[in-house]
């Protein structure tokens, strides 16, 4: 899937569930798709999504393999509106600032500034 049939599914999702551990997994761009779209994230502990997920703030980060931590994690955020809605602010903000070429000008800039 992808184009706008995978940008119709993020918008009817309510959080966004990656439990890689796939050796080559480097980065995780979906979760970055998913959190532009507003989604909290339960990941895996695993290279890529480990660096972008916040946990507590943006979604659940849970050891691989770990099911019962990704059970908790899904079960927090599907009885708690409130929690789901603050964290997907928080994914898509966090996306906005570090993930998008505006983000990333801004964060370079600020660089220079205080060098």
């Amino acid at each position: 899937m992808q184009g706008e049939d995978l940008w119709k599914e993020y918008a009817k999702a309510d959080i966004f569930f990656f439990p890689t551990f796939y050796e080559y997994e480097t980065f995780g761009v979906v979760v970055l798709e998913a959190m532009a779209h507003g989604l909290p994230v339960v990941a895996s502990n695993w290279r890529g999504p480990a660096d972008i997920v916040r946990h507590g703030e943006t979604g659940f980060i849970c050891d691989v393999h770990d099911v019962s931590a990704y059970s908790d994690a899904i079960e927090k955020l599907f009885s708690d509106v409130a929690l789901r809605s603050r964290m997907g602010r928080a994914a898509e903000r966090v996306y906005v600032e570090n993930f998008t070429a505006q983000g990333y000008i801004e964060a370079m800039r600020n660089v220079f500034v205080e060098v």
